[in-house]
C-alpha cells in the first residue's frame, strides 16, 4: 500500500472509519488484507449504513462501532467556529464557490468580516492542536485507516493515533480543509499528491490505486457475453439490451433536481440540444442518471427517438455499489459505448480505466 511498502503496525489491531457506501466498496480490499494478517478490526460507521457494513463483512470477524454515539455537541460547536471564523473562503475556488452555493448568507457575511484567517498550509496542523487539548476520545489499536470526506474530523484530534488517509475522490484535497493531521497521505498520482501538498500540506504522500474504480480491472480482458451472463436484474438486462450492437454515445448527468434545479435544468437544455445532432449522424445517446438521484428526472426525454434513459438507482446508502451485478452493469455500459461525455461526474474516470474516449466538456 503506497509506493509498494507495507505499513507495519506496533500491534494486531486497526480500525477503519468509513462514512458512507463508496467508501465501504473502496475499502473491500485493505480490510481483507489486514484480516488475512491476523489483525483485530474495527470499523467505525454512520448508523444508516451500519446494516450494509455488517452484510458486506459478514464473512470476516469485525467489531463495528457507530459514530453517531460519538458525536460531542461541544466539540461539533468549537469545530463550526473554527471552520466559520478562521478558514480562508479563497482556501481554493471550488471551496469559495461551495460556500456561496450551499452556506447561508448569515455564514458568508461572518467569514468574510472576521479577518483573522489562518494561513492554509497551517490549517490542518492548527485545527488539530486546537482540537485535540478538548478531545478525549480515542480509536481502538494505534492506527486508524479513513477514507475521505471525513465530517467528524475533531474525533482524530490526539496524539495516541496514527492516521492513514486515503483519498477517495480526485476533487477532495482541493475541494475545502480535510482538518486531519494525516501520518500518511495515500493518493492516485503524482499531479493529485502535489495538490495534496499544495492545499493540505502533507508531507508523507504515497500512491495506491483508485480502489472505487477496481471493478474496470476486474472484468478488464473478460468476454462481454461472459459478464453479461453474471447479470439477473432484469432491469439492467434491459438497458444492456437497447444499447448492443447500436452507435452509442454515454452521458452521465452531474446534477439531480434536488442537488440544484437550475443546474439539471440547464443540463435538461443542453441534453436536447445534441438531439439533432444524434438524429443526423445516426447515434443514441444513454442517459446515465446520477446514482441516488430521484426516479423521474429525465422522464421528459423518454419520447426522444434517439435518447435512452438508463436504470435509476435512488439509494442513498449506495448499496447498489457493493453488488457485482450493478459493477458488471457499469461495465458493459462502458463497453458497449463509442464515446463518454463528461461534464463533471468521476464516471469520465471510470470511462479511462475501462479503455473508452471520453470528451471532458469545460462548461462554465
Amino acid at each position: 500500500m503506497g509506493n509498494g511498502r507495507e505499513i507495519i503496525l506496533s500491534r494486531k489491531e486497526i480500525s477503519f472509519w468509513i462514512e458512507e457506501g463508496y467508501a465501504l466498496y473502496s475499502s473491500r480490499p485493505v480490510i481483507e488484507k489486514y484480516f488475512k494478517k491476523n489483525y483485530k478490526i474495527w470499523i467505525y460507521t454512520n448508523e444508516n449504513i451500519e446494516k450494509l457494513v455488517a452484510q458486506y463483512y459478514s464473512h470476516i470477524d469485525i467489531e463495528i462501532i457507530l459514530i453517531n454515539k460519538k458525536i460531542n455537541i461541544f466539540l461539533k460547536i468549537l469545530s463550526y467556529l473554527f471552520t466559520i471564523l478562521l478558514i480562508d473562503r479563497n482556501f481554493s475556488l471550488m471551496y469559495c464557490n461551495d460556500l456561496k452555493k450551499h452556506k447561508s448568507l448569515l455564514y458568508n457575511f461572518i467569514n468574510k468580516i472576521f479577518l483573522f484567517k489562518i494561513k492554509k498550509e497551517n490549517i490542518n496542523n492548527s485545527y488539530f492542536n486546537f482540537m485535540k487539548i478538548f478531545n478525549k476520545f480515542r480509536f481502538k489499536g494505534d492506527f486508524v485507516i479513513a477514507f475521505t470526506f471525513i465530517h467528524v474530523p475533531y474525533l482524530f484530534a490526539n496524539d495516541k493515533t496514527k492516521v492513514i488517509l486515503i483519498m477517495e475522490s480526485w476533487d477532495h484535497v482541493m475541494k475545502r480543509p480535510l482538518l486531519i493531521k494525516a501520518n500518511y497521505f495515500l493518493t492516485w498520482n503524482k499531479d493529485l499528491a502535489n495538490d495534496a501538498k499544495s492545499y493540505q500540506n502533507y508531507k508523507h504522500i504515497g500512491y495506491i490505486y483508485p480502489l472505487k474504480l477496481r471493478y474496470t480491472s476486474k472484468y478488464d480482458g473478460m468476454s462481454p457475453d461472459i459478464i453479461l451472463e453474471s447479470i439477473t436484474n432484469n432491469c439492467y438486462l434491459k438497458d444492456l439490451k437497447n444499447i448492443m450492437n447500436k452507435n452509442v454515445i454515454l452521458y452521465p448527468v452531474s446534477h439531480t433536481s434536488i442537488d440544484n434545479k437550475n443546474i439539471h435544468l440547464d443540463q435538461l437544455k443542453f441534453i436536447k440540444s445534441l438531439i439533432p445532432l444524434l438524429a443526423d449522424n445516426n447515434y443514441i445517446l444513454f442517459i446515465k442518471p446520477k446514482p441516488t438521484g430521484p426516479v423521474g428526472d429525465y422522464d421528459c426525454l423518454l419520447n426522444e427517438k434517439n435518447i435512452i434513459v438508463g436504470e435509476y438507482s435512488p439509494d442513498i446508502d449506495k448499496a447498489d455499489m457493493l453488488i457485482d451485478e450493478f459493477q458488471a452493469y457499469r461495465y458493459l455500459l462502458l463497453k458497449h459505448s463509442k464515446l463518454v461525455i463528461n461534464v463533471s461526474t468521476t464516471f469520465g474516470l471510470d470511462a479511462a480505466m475501462a479503455d473508452i474516449p471520453v470528451m471532458q466538456l469545460n462548461i462554465s
